[in-house]
This record gives structure tokens, sequence and C-alpha cells, in this order.
């Protein structure tokens, strides 16, 4: 059954989690015109052509991935991706059968509970170019949304050694870079109006010398002649010079997305992995006064008072990573350090197609060691969606959001033997 039916559609699930950690038992979410109309328990006014559609279970929001790589194929394999590369540039028109494939990985990640995320270009080992959040079509495609991020890769996320430390500072001369640029304009700006107010002058000075030189051709012309000697020893008087335009300075591309980022509309997700890296990403953030992202923070457990005094989250991925831990700071140990210091964590996949279905798995598994489950619930669902700027949409199980949630067949997420993807474009997903 479609959710775009001119029929409002009621949904009757054992129990419901809410946004705002609340569960209610019964539920009841009715569904109009692809959103979420109301949330309750108790049954609302029956309309006229109004379905029911019971669900033994629990109701929840969609997953939003803060880490996917849902892109066009050819990105995807491309070995040399431009640092310039904007994913938008790559997405392709929203039809049906304009990219198959595409559409394929989509619909598998709507299966395996995501409803949402996050795109990157994944460039150059330093510099990975402008990604964008994306919600999932009709046409299951996805589609550019909420705040467009930069994305720039710490020394620690791709290399290691004396290579580090070089990534890391180059880092902060484009920061810097950008700075300077930034100073230059305002600079500029002051030039600018001096330049404005030296014309106008400069257009009253014409003017008068204009009309001193009539006078003076009149008086020429009326009165008695000057003798060759008189007219060589006079000199004549030059026009105003006209003022020079101050030259503007010319931003790179790079150059132009850092100063949206310092000017607060982009986001700068970095990937870094180490402590010192992160640390150095802080000290970043408090210069130029930046939103920030760590994404990967395979050590951010270990400066997570930092992070959580200067209010950056972290995009943790699901899946192993090529780097080592020793054993007290399992996966777990490092999430529940980091949630524990008040730091808000995402739990996304980072990785390939796969790494999707690992999102629960490895969820389920942080609930087993001992984390809160409305808290583990919340870095696949509520923190993800706060990060990539979605509002009021994916997830959040609330009125006016699209109606994208999750029915398990259990008493909550992580106690079910299964679940069903409800999309606010084709209702119930097989």
């Amino acid at each position: 059954m479609s959710a775009q039916s001119a029929a409002p559609t009621l949904y009757r699930a054992d129990s419901a989690w809410l946004s705002s950690g609340k569960v209610i038992q019964p539920a009841y979410i009715l569904v109009r015109d692809g959103k979420i109309a109301t949330v309750s328990s108790g049954k609302p006014m029956m309309a006229r052509n109004l379905q029911v559609v019971e669900i033994k279970g629990v109701a929840t929001a969609g997953m939003v991935d803060a880490w996917a790589n849902l892109v066009p194929a050819d990105l995807l394999s491309a070995q040399v991706r431009p640092a310039s590369l904007q994913v938008t540039d790559a997405l392709p028109v929203d039809l049906p059968g304009v990219d198959p494939a595409l559409a394929m990985r989509v619909q598998s990640a709507r299966r395996a509970g995501v409803v949402a995320g996050y795109l990157g270009t994944g460039g150059s080992e330093m510099q990975q170019g402008l990604g964008t959040p994306a919600t999932f079509s009709a046409s299951n495609l996805p589609v550019s949304t909420g705040k467009p991020a930069l994305d720039l890769a710490m020394g620690s996320a791709r290399m290691g050694g004396s290579g580090q430390f070089k990534a890391t500072k180059q880092v902060s001369e484009l920061l810097s870079s950008a700075q300077t640029l930034q100073d230059n304009l305002d600079e500029y700006s002051e030039k600018l109006e001096k330049h404005e107010k030296d014309l106008e002058e400069y257009k009253k000075k014409l003017k008068e010398f204009g009309e001193k030189k009539k006078k003076e051709e009149k008086a020429a012309a009326e009165g008695p002649g000057k003798n060759g000697e008189e007219q060589k020893k006079e000199k004549k008087k030059a026009p105003p010079k006209r003022p020079k335009p101050p030259a503007k300075p010319t931003p790179s591309l790079t150059q132009s997305w850092l100063l949206d980022v310092i000017h607060g509309e982009r986001v700068l997700r970095l990937h870094a992995e180490s402590a010192w890296d992160i640390q150095e990403a802080l000290e970043l953030q408090e210069k130029y006064e930046m939103e920030l992202v760590i994404v990967g923070g395979h050590e951010a457990d270990l400066v997570a008072e930092a992070l959580a005094e200067a209010e950056v989250p972290v995009v943790l991925p699901v899946h192993s990573s090529y780097l080592t831990a020793p054993s007290e700071r399992s996966f777990a140990t490092r999430y529940q350090t980091l949630t524990e210091a008040g730091v808000k964590v995402a739990l996304a996949s980072g990785t390939g197609d796969g790494s999707r279905a690992l999102m629960l798995m490895r969820a389920g598994n942080l609930v087993a060691a001992g984390a809160d489950k409305a808290d583990v619930w919340a870095s696949l669902t509520a923190i993800p969606a706060a990060i990539l700027g979605f509002e009021n949409g994916p997830g959040s199980l609330s009125p006016g959001a699209p109606a994208d949630f999750l029915l398990f067949h259990g008493p909550h997420p992580f106690n079910a033997s299964g679940f069903q993807t409800h999309s606010a474009k084709g209702g119930l997903l097989k």
C-alpha cells in the first residue's frame, strides 16, 4: 500500500519509541500524504476512507547513516577523484531508471533500516571534496538536502609517521589561508569604500576644472591677446587624475568553501583517528569558531572531555577499523566513554553497503555491554539527523516528519526477530 495515496493510513503497533525517549503503548501512527500526521497512544477519530494496518511489535524512527557512500557507480569506482569535486554534481537526475544500480543500493539501505544519510566524495588523501546530506526519493535515488559539508582528512586518517604531521599541518594551513583571504576581503571592502569617496571627490574636482577652463577660455577670447612669451611662461593645468579601483582578491574554490565554513554556511567534517589529531582539530575549531564534526574518531575517547566541552560530535563507524586498540579500549568501551562524557555520538556505516547491515548488530552489542538502549538508539537516529541538519525529518517519529519509520517484531529494536521499513514514498517494504 502506498503512503502517497489519497487515503490516510493508520498503523497500530504494540508500542512506539519517540524521539524524546518516551515510550507509548499502544501506538497509533496516522500517515497522510507521505507524512506522519499524529502519533498517540489513543485511537484517533476515524476518517471515512481510513485504512488500518495492524502490526505486532514496536514502531521507531528510521536510522540515519551519517557516513555513507551511496554515490553513482562511476564515482565509487573512480581511482582518481578531484579534490574540488562536489557530490551533488555526480548525483543522477531523480527519474526512474536513470541509475538502476544506485537505486538498488538505496533500496537495500532502506531494507536495512536506513532512511537518509550523508554522501561524501572520498577525494584525495587530505582533501575529500564537498558532500551533502541526502534523503531518498520515490525513485530510490539520493536527493541532496540539509546543510552541505566540506570533508578534510587529518594525518592519522590516512597515514602515519612524519606524513601524519605534514597532513595535519596542511589542514591548519588551508584554514589559515582562508582566514588571510577573509582579512584581505575585509581590507578590500574598506579600500572600495574609500575608492567610492575618492571617486565622488574626483567627479567634483573634474567638474570644477571644466568650469574653470571654460571661464579662462572665455576670458581669453574676450580680452586682449597675450604675446608668445607670456603664453610660454603660463603652464597649462592638467585635469585631476581618476583614482584607481582596488584589486579584489580572487579566492580558489577550496578557499571559497573554507570561507563558507568560517562563516557558518558549511560544516567542516574532519576525518581524524588519533587523539593528537583530534586535539589539533579542537584547537582549530576554537580559533575559527566553526561547526566541526569528527569522523572516524578511533581515539576520540582519550579526549572525550575536551570534545564534550567544545560540543563537537563524533561519527563512529561500526565496521572494524584498520587501527587496532587494546582490549580495554573495545568499541563498546570507547562508545560509553564518549557518551558518559556528554559527547554526541552517531553510529554510521563508514564503508561499503554491507556495513549498513552491521549498524543494528553493533548497536545491539553496545546494549549487551551495558549501554543505555535509548542512548544507543539515539546514536542511530536523532543524533546523526541533528549532525546532518535535518529538522523535523528523518530520524524522528513525530508529526510533520516524513513517514519513514521502522516496525520491529519484538518488544524493542534490540530484542526483535526482524523488522520492516515503512517508506514515505512507497509504504511497507517487503
